[in-house]
């Protein structure tokens, strides 16, 4: 038998080598050595073992597997395995639908300096899903996760700011938030810094940097980005006015299945 020093750094090479094959989407390779790592005791292995069995990676997709094994590495002390098991019963996956319990995991989670299940924790405090809608409760997680790195809970924060809900109403701290989910290229915030810079909230107006923004978060997909855009080519805001950039900038949007850009396209049409 080997000593357990010698099984725990075993399967900690497992759990780094087949890491690594998932990130080159190799999952035949890395399920055997993923699994290796969670049955020798890497619960970051279970949690990634529990995310194969999730999404149909290399396995057949089984939910109550799943959740199983987010619940060892959680009980286990991995924090991604409490946010992963919250999840599931957020959604009723392998477990009951069970919204309370979901708060309890994503509390657990952010607790033991897990940041996405502080972002979760921020998005129902501030829409009251499972818990008392509590926008201060919201901006606390949201900072939390931000401080962690989670770029949208700045870009949340950060319109938390720009519309004084849960914090003081403070134009120039959603500037700086904005910035700095935009310049970490989180798309939405960048649309959102762009509106700043649009109406002249916390930094001087300035339409050539809001027309950079907007075509910069819609290049990367944030439809908000293409509409404001839109708008701008469609009004001559900044730009020579051109109904036919607009379009194709609305239809964009609404080909990607945002309601408001098929909207807007409507209303160009003659």
């Amino acid at each position: 038998m080997q000593p357990v020093a010698s099984q725990n750094q075993s399967a900690t090479s497992d759990y780094d080598r087949g890491d690594q094959l998932i990130q080159e989407q190799k999952y035949e390779a890395a399920f055997p050595l993923i699994k290796s790592a969670c049955n020798g005791g890497e619960m970051r292995g279970c949690t990634s073992l529990g995310m194969m069995y999730k999404h149909g990676l290399s396995v057949v997709t089984d939910y109550n597997q799943a959740a199983a094994l987010f619940r060892k590495a959680c009980e286990g002390g991995e924090p991604a395995g409490c946010n992963n098991l919250a999840n599931m019963y957020f959604q009723g996956q392998g477990v009951p639908k069970d919204i309370p319990q979901a708060v309890a995991f994503f509390r657990k989670a952010c607790d033991a300096g897990d940041s996405l299940s502080c972002n979760n924790l921020g998005a129902m405090y501030t829409h009251g899903v499972g818990v008392t809608a509590d926008d201060v409760q919201g901006a606390n997680f949201f900072r939390k996760a931000c401080d962690a790195g989670e770029m949208e809970s700045c870009d949340s924060l950060g319109s938390m700011y720009d519309l004084g809900n849960g914090v003081t109403k403070d134009f120039a701290q959603a500037v700086t938030l904005y910035r700095k989910a935009c310049d970490a290229k989180y798309a939405p915030a960048c649309s959102d810094l762009g509106e700043m810079y649009g109406e002249g909230n916390g930094v001087p107006q300035d339409n050539a940097k809001a027309q950079a923004l907007f075509s910069s978060a819609c290049d990367a997909g944030d439809m908000h980005g293409c509409i404001d855009l839109g708008i701008m080519y469609e009004r001559g805001i900044g730009v020579t006015k051109d109904r036919a950039k607009a379009a194709s900038l609305y239809k964009k949007a609404c080909d990607s299945g945002f309601s408001f850009g098929c909207d807007y396209l409507k209303r160009l049409q003659p």
